[in-house]
């Protein structure tokens, strides 16, 4: 599983638009200076149960024809819920989720299915406490995390494995056994460090895990150089070349000793309070250039049927306009790819 957040709230009233001609003459209305001029959307194939037709936002070709292929669904209206609740229920004091209009509190809420507490661990940990032993030994986590530490990759036992969208991926130490005769000095200088046992329970302890990092990150580095390369070319940013750094992992998988991982990836930018069309234009092509450039990877490696890569975000926006753009809202539209055939009708 690939999680992709959106960090900050994507507007994706904009990024999914109804299309048919009464559902697009209410959202033109209702959004005003925000409304995408239907002319401009890209129209997906086909209609939903209920007779509705939609469209995504210009820029999101690559997203267009995913969908059209049946590799690619739209997830409706999502948003946390504690129980069933309307606006009415709201206004009598329904139970909702805990800091349901918050940042930090709804990024918490997605990342842990919890809406109604504040828990350390996600559901992506919880699953990877449960599934870690299937994997090889080797100090490396099931779960791979491209943007540090998170709470969806973190379990009871679990932590993630961070790496990095450059080079092989694993951090390491600056000029650490790095060829030269200075790395190797280096090299001796650090091991002849942790070689030390300490009576302190607080420097053992950190003398320990610098150990295993280490170990780990040679374990990493090994398997991902002697991975099954792939012709896929990705786009020169943090987001695309993060995703072909996932897409090395998992042709390393082998080498790992892994059969079940998951990932995860920020990109941040979408706390759009003005300036939404101007914003939107320049970050919803990268996302759907990186999810074409990821699809190319994945069945090139042979591997699509296998991953399933979703977005998240904080919250959805307003519909209605603030005068610049659009404010903190509730539910929104996500993206979920993945090989598994023609399915994008099921999840309207």
């Amino acid at each position: 599983m690939v999680c992709i957040l959106l960090a900050g709230g994507n507007d994706s009233f904009n990024m999914v638009v109804p299309n048919d001609d009464d559902q697009y003459a209410e959202y033109l209305a209702i959004r005003s200076d925000l409304a995408l001029p239907r002319g401009d959307l890209l129209p997906l194939a086909g209609t939903t149960a209920q007779g509705r037709s939609y469209a995504v936002h210009p820029g999101m070709a690559p997203v267009q024809s995913l969908f059209d292929s049946g590799e690619l669904a739209v997830v409706a209206n999502v948003g946390p819920l504690v129980d069933y609740v309307d606006a009415l229920g709201v206004q009598n004091g329904a139970p909702v989720p805990l800091g349901v209009f918050s940042h930090s509190d709804q990024i918490q809420t997605w990342q842990t299915a919890v809406p109604y507490n504040r828990i350390a661990q996600g559901w992506g940990g919880r699953l990877a406490d449960v599934c870690q032993d299937a994997n090889a030994a080797n100090g490396i986590s099931m779960n791979i995390s491209l943007a540090g530490s998170n709470v969806f990759q973190s379990g009871e036992v679990v932590s993630p494995y961070s790496i990095e969208n450059t080079g092989d991926g694993a951090p390491r130490i600056a000029a650490y056994d790095d060829g030269s005769d200075f790395g190797a000095f280096r090299k001796r200088m650090i091991d002849d460090l942790l070689a030390v046992e300490h009576a302190n329970l607080l420097r053992a302890e950190y003398s320990n895990r610098l150990r295993n990092a280490i170990s780990a990150g040679e374990v990493f580095i090994e398997a991902i150089t002697a991975g099954q390369p792939f012709a896929t070319q990705f786009s020169d940013n943090r987001y695309s070349q993060s995703l072909r750094q996932i897409a090395r992992v998992i042709a390393a998988r082998d080498g790992l000793g892994t059969v079940r991982q998951t990932f995860f990836v920020m990109i941040g930018g979408w706390d759009h309070h003005d300036d939404v069309l101007d914003n939107q234009a320049d970050l919803l092509p990268v996302i759907a250039e990186g999810l074409r450039e990821f699809r190319d990877a994945l069945v090139e490696l042979n591997v699509f049927d296998t991953v399933t890569t979703f977005t998240t975000s904080d919250f959805g926006r307003t519909l209605t306009s603030n005068g610049k753009g659009s404010d903190h809202g509730w539910g929104g539209h996500h993206l979920i790819m993945g090989g598994v055939g023609e399915w994008r009708y099921y999840l309207w």
